[in-house]
């Protein structure tokens, strides 16, 4: 699979955000033809921690924007959690093959628990990134403009809030309680 000038923007916004180098793994469906690339930057954003981003699902249109803009997803976890990368592709795929949502808002119930990343988070929630400053930033090439969602992980008890109160207010009070995005084990602010 060839390189596309979008995969290599979204690689360099990520290395740019990050201060960091990538390393890029690729991501392939046992049978059939998509493959999602992520890239992973060590000890980002503090020691101790990897962030972590698609570089190519921008090249498939999810649908969900009427101005064409497309999508990719970055998060951060603790370097000890290595499947938080392939749980980043698993997202990228069912957003792909299945049309599970992805945007400001969405949540992807049940990925935390499948990739053995916490007993205490099962879903994934995504929102606009803010852990890095004012990266990664939108992307615009010859072929498309890409934004980020970065992907935090949630309890069930915050996926219950977010459908009945509403994604902001899920992102208001994650703000509010001031939880640990980081932290795999933290506690429900619900």
């Amino acid at each position: 699979m060839a390189v596309t000038e979008a995969a290599r923007a979204a690689a360099q916004e990520l290395a740019d955000s990050f201060g960091a180098a990538p390393v890029i793994h690729a991501y392939r469906e046992e049978a059939g033809d998509l493959g999602i690339d992520v890239a992973t930057f060590a000890d980002c954003p503090a020691p101790g921690f990897h962030s972590a981003g698609t570089t190519t699902l921008s090249a498939h249109d999810l649908g969900y924007d009427e101005m064409g803009l497309r999508l990719e997803i970055v998060g951060a976890y603790p370097s000890a959690a290595e499947d938080f990368p392939s749980m980043l592709a698993s997202c990228a795929v069912s957003a792909v093959r299945q049309g599970w949502r992805l945007r400001r808002g969405a949540i992807h119930p049940g990925v935390m628990r499948l990739y053995n990343l916490s007993a205490a988070l099962e879903h994934v929630f995504f929102t606009r990134p803010h852990l890095w400053g004012e990266g990664p930033r939108d992307i615009e090439t010859e072929e498309r403009t890409t934004g980020w969602l970065m992907a935090i992980p949630i309890t069930e008890a915050e996926r219950i809030f977010a459908e009945t109160e509403g994604a902001v207010a899920l992102e208001d009070l994650l703000a509010e309680k001031k939880a640990n995005v980081l932290d795999l084990a933290r506690p429900s602010v619900v």
